[in-house]
């Protein structure tokens, strides 16, 4: 799950990088992105208790 999580992460922020290259696809690119790394997020959150 903590593999998941930085594999959400990463993607995410990758979209959002990649949507300034890209003006045309730029939202769905955008929003993409932050629903990957909110889920990150997400995902990070409900690990770390687990790690503990």
């Amino acid at each position: 799950m903590l593999a998941s999580s930085l594999i959400c992460l990463v993607a995410g922020t990758g979209l959002v990088a990649a949507s300034l290259l890209m003006p045309a696809y730029r939202l769905r690119l955008e929003v993409m992105g932050a629903g990957l790394f909110i889920a990150g997020l997400c995902l990070l959150g409900a690990e770390l208790p687990l790690l503990r």
